[in-house]
């Protein structure tokens, strides 16, 4: 119960910050996440478009809209996104290792293996690249295991 008061409650304090300054791109993107977690999906990607529309170099607005298209099955738009979250920011580890795991999805999977290697190149800590491309590989090996 506590979680959901917790919610509702970042939901009240986004909107009133977006009533005072309906041009905080911050507030769009944080209420849009919250959206998104709640599975209010068309009005989450109104206030990611809305965040972006404010400020087009906002990283983690076109990543998490990425994740709300990925979750539609729009792999292309979110791929659009992705690449422009590492356009603005090369270091975005997380964009890589997502754009690995779509690009998996496709059937590209030496594409996907190489994303997930530059992700690990970014950040050799960074579990999830590293699990996915052992999951990859072990799937590949698999595949072509006599």
């Amino acid at each position: 119960m506590a979680k959901n008061e917790n919610f509702n409650d970042a939901g009240i304090y986004y909107r009133k910050a977006l009533e005072i300054n309906p041009e905080y791109p911050e507030a769009h993107s944080n209420l849009a996440n919250l959206l998104f977690t709640q599975g209010k999906f068309d009005e989450a990607l109104s206030h990611y478009t809305r965040a972006l529309q404010l400020n087009p170099e906002y990283a983690d607005a076109h990543y998490n809209l990425s994740s709300l298209l990925t979750s539609k099955g729009q792999f292309k738009e979110a791929l659009i996104h992705l690449s422009e979250t590492i356009k603005i920011d090369p270091g975005f580890v997380r964009a890589y290792n997502k754009i690995g795991i779509i690009m998996a999805e496709l059937g590209e999977v030496k594409k996907a293996d190489e994303l997930f290697t530059e992700a690990l190149h970014i950040d050799p800590d960074y579990y999830e690249a590293r699990k996915n491309r052992a999951i990859l590989r072990r799937s590949i090996f698999k595949k072509n295991a006599p």
